[in-house]
């Protein structure tokens, strides 16, 4: 048997604004919301059932 998850993030106003705060674009163009979730990456994990 497979165990396994998928974490996809999406990203909310404060994180979109702490990224615009940590990492200006070198335009001075703030980035949207919109724009960080168009290409979102799916990590996929394995869960073991043996705790480990």
């Amino acid at each position: 048997m497979l165990n396994r998850s998928a974490l996809l993030l999406r990203y909310k106003p404060p994180a979109v604004q702490w990224i615009n705060d940590a990492d200006p674009a070198p335009s001075g163009r703030a980035i949207t919301a919109e724009e960080v979730n168009r290409d979102r990456t799916l990590t996929l994990y394995w869960v073991s059932l043996l705790g480990h």
